[in-house]
């Protein structure tokens, strides 16, 4: 089935690896591809992790500053949506939480180490890999991330849920 919705619970978890943190890299990105109306965003600011969610006039969601990203390092990120609460996770750690505000708007594209908008500081200098979007709260307290990046476990096994959308790029691994 199509995941073109945010409606409902949901998770989103990717892993990454920065070989900078200049500009804004965007490491996921849900939209419509104009600069000022994404629907979602993931990204590092001056090596911070942050998420917001955005229509244009109002902000659903924002967690600012949540975890330090190190250079050179992976790092498991997943944003739950359980009921109206939202959850960063960053290695398994509780990271930021808060309240959305309503319901998501559809979206119609998926950018994966980049903004929408193709602006080259928003680009990711380094990897994303194994990008799962499953439509259920998989994760409600800390964890231990049960894989490395590059030796995923599937799409279709990891505690019995199939994701809507599963991103493993081989040619993107070290």
């Amino acid at each position: 089935s199509a995941f073109n919705s945010l409606k409902g619970d949901f998770t989103i978890e990717l892993w990454a690896k920065l070989n900078d943190v200049n500009g804004v890299p965007c490491l996921f990105t849900l939209g419509d591809g104009s600069a000022y109306h994404e629907k979602l965003i993931i990204y590092a600011r001056r090596g911070k992790l942050s998420v917001y969610s955005w229509t244009g006039r109002k902000y659903f969601f924002k967690i600012s500053n949540a975890a330090t990203i190190n250079i050179g390092a992976w790092h498991h990120v997943a944003l739950v949506k359980q009921n109206h609460t939202i959850t960063l996770y960053f290695d398994g750690k509780l990271s930021g939480q808060t309240h959305a505000m309503g319901e998501f708007p559809n979206f119609s594209q998926i950018y994966i180490g980049q903004h929408g908008c193709g602006l080259k500081y928003l680009r990711v200098n380094g990897n994303v890999d194994d990008l799962k979007m499953f439509g259920t709260a998989k994760y409600n307290e800390e964890f231990t991330p049960n894989s490395e990046p590059g030796e995923s476990i599937g799409p279709s096994i990891e505690r019995n849920i199939s994701p809507y959308y599963y991103y493993h790029p081989a040619s993107i691994l070290e």
